[in-house]
């Protein structure tokens, strides 16, 4: 009996799945430049053109930023994926033969079952590390960009 799961084990590039808008890139900013920003306009130190030549752009990058760091997770989740499917495969394969065998137990039995399962936990625990790393990166990536663009809106307004 074969399993089919849709989307798993073809070759075929998937599309991008990760999509933000744009009141979820702008809660990428911090509270510094969102104080910056208020306080430029408020002075009237805000030029006619900041939005187009400053902060339009930096929002693309924090999007960019976002979106690569964020399909990663997901490139990262659907090899996770597959991988457990295949493994969980084998351990029910393994099962299937200690039943055949005459061993009937919860715990595992044969060395092959007890390798799978210590594989699979493994795994488990090697994908949340992976997915946590990735995670720090992108917020690390935003972070430097927020500096970066706040330090630019300093020396660029700053009288």
């Amino acid at each position: 009996m074969a399993l089919v799961i849709s989307g798993c084990f073809s070759d075929e590039p998937t599309p991008k799945s990760v999509t933000l808008t744009s009141s979820e890139v702008t809660s990428l900013l911090p509270r510094e430049v969102i104080q910056f920003e208020k306080n430029l306009e408020l002075s009237g130190r805000l030029p006619h053109h900041y939005e187009s030549d400053y902060q339009k752009p930096h929002l693309v990058r924090l999007h960019e930023a976002s979106v690569f760091f964020r399909e990663k997770v997901s490139e990262l989740e659907q090899a996770h994926t597959k991988k457990m499917i295949s493994l969980d495969r084998k351990i029910l394969d393994a099962k299937k033969a200690e039943i055949d065998a005459g061993i009937i137990s919860e715990s595992p039995k044969t060395t092959l079952l007890r390798e799978l399962v210590r594989e699979k936990n493994i795994s488990e625990s090697e994908h949340k590390k992976g997915v946590k790393m990735l995670k720090r990166k992108e917020r690390e990536r935003i972070q430097f960009l927020n500096e970066q663009y706040l330090s630019v809106l300093k020396s660029d307004f700053s009288s």
